[in-house]
C-alpha cells in the first residue's frame, strides 16, 4: 500500500506513453481512461483486495519502481475462461517504465506472476488488454 503513489504515477506514465496520440485512440478516451483508473486512491483499494495482486520490479541501486504487473485471481472471461476453469487468473496490467524497455523487465515480471500463479494453483492464466489498444 505504501507503494500506491509510485505505482499509479508509472501505471500513468506508461499508458499515456503507449496510448496517448496512436492509432485510433482518441485523446480523450485515453485520459479519462488514466483518470479513472489510474488513479493513487483506485491504487490503493486494488492493493487492499485480496483477490489482486501487484508485483513490481525495482530497480537495484535506487529500489525505484521500474515495472508493474497486476494479477486477478477468479477473473473470467466468457471467450476465454470455461467452466473447466477452476481457479482462473487474468494478466491484467504489465507496465515498463520508459527508459527501462529492453532491459528484461517484462520478463522478471512474467516469471513472478507465474510463480504467483503456481502457488495460488490457478489453471489458466489470461491477458486482459485495454479495448482500444492498438
Amino acid at each position: 500500500e505504501e507503494d500506491a503513489g509510485e505505482v499509479a504515477k508509472l501505471l500513468k506514465e506508461s499508458f499515456l506513453s503507449a496510448f496517448l496520440g496512436v492509432a485510433d485512440n482518441k485523446d480523450e478516451d485515453v485520459l479519462d481512461y488514466v483518470r479513472t483508473s489510474h488513479k493513487e486512491e483506485v491504487i490503493r483499494q486494488e492493493l487492499k483486495n485480496e483477490s489482486e495482486c501487484y508485483l513490481v520490479c525495482e530497480e537495484e541501486e535506487s529500489k525505484q519502481i521500474v515495472g508493474v504487473a497486476r494479477l486477478v485471481f477468479g477473473a473470467r472471461e466468457e471467450a476465454i475462461t470455461t467452466e473447466k476453469s477452476k481457479n482462473p487468473v487474468e494478466l491484467n496490467r504489465i507496465y515498463c517504465k520508459k527508459g527501462h524497455l529492453g532491459k528484461k523487465i517484462g520478463t522478471k515480471l512474467m516469471e513472478k506472476c507465474l510463480e504467483e500463479c503456481k502457488k495460488k494453483e490457478c489453471d489458466l492464466i489470461w491477458l486482459g488488454v485495454w479495448k482500444h489498444n492498438p
